[in-house]
């Protein structure tokens, strides 16, 4: 057993509660995730930019978004979170990785790109960052009418009838096509952002 399964094996340990207590993603439907109360839970990645911002530009840029994500919120049910991370030691071993399609494509040509290419290893890491940033998108089953809850409720009975207890696995039966099809599902910009679950 790692040292680190050991660790967190004590501290749930001196909590009373199983690992899986304090997990509460529960299935997938097609590529969205599942908590355990049915919320439906999609993770847009938002990636770079091809050229340097300034203070003033980010301050822009995130009082837009600002502006285009607060609609998301006039409905009960909506959440949203963000992830973001940097890390200054993976920028090399990134730009490395990059740089590997073009080295193998100038020695397939038999062209010689070392200098340039080695440039660029040594130059990039003093200009450029490793980051990641995701925003969850989360979509509660308070967006549902109570005529809505009563028929996904009904429709998941029927569906967990004759089922093995799911006491230890995940939930199935889950996943409802009436909450992925609201129309009040996120809107971002000018785009709508919609769970992506299993094709009906």
């Amino acid at each position: 057993m790692a040292l680190s399964d050991k660790i967190l094996g004590g501290i749930f340990g001196f909590f009373k509660q199983p690992l899986d207590a304090y997990c509460d993603l529960e299935t997938v439907d097609g590529a969205a995730l599942l908590s355990s109360k049915g919320e439906y839970i999609t993770l847009i990645e938002i990636h770079g930019s091809r050229r340097m911002f300034n203070t003033s530009d980010v301050d822009a840029k995130v009082e837009a978004l600002r502006l285009d994500i607060q609609s998301g919120f006039e409905f009960q049910g909506h959440g949203l979170q963000a992830w973001f991370a940097t890390d200054p030691g993976l920028i090399q071993e990134t730009i490395a990785t990059h740089l590997a399609a073009p080295r193998a494509m100038a020695r397939e040509l038999d062209i010689n790109l070392d200098d340039i290419l080695n440039e660029r290893e040594v130059v990039f890491p003093k200009l450029m960052r490793w980051e990641r940033c995701f925003l969850v998108v989360w979509s509660r089953r308070a967006l549902l009418t109570r005529d809505e809850e009563k028929i996904v409720s009904a429709e998941q009975a029927k569906l967990s009838e004759g089922a093995p207890s799911l006491a230890d696995t995940q939930n199935i039966f889950l996943a409802t096509d009436l909450l992925i099809e609201q129309p009040d599902v996120w809107k971002i910009g000018r785009a709508g952002v919609r769970h992506p679950g299993s094709p009906t």
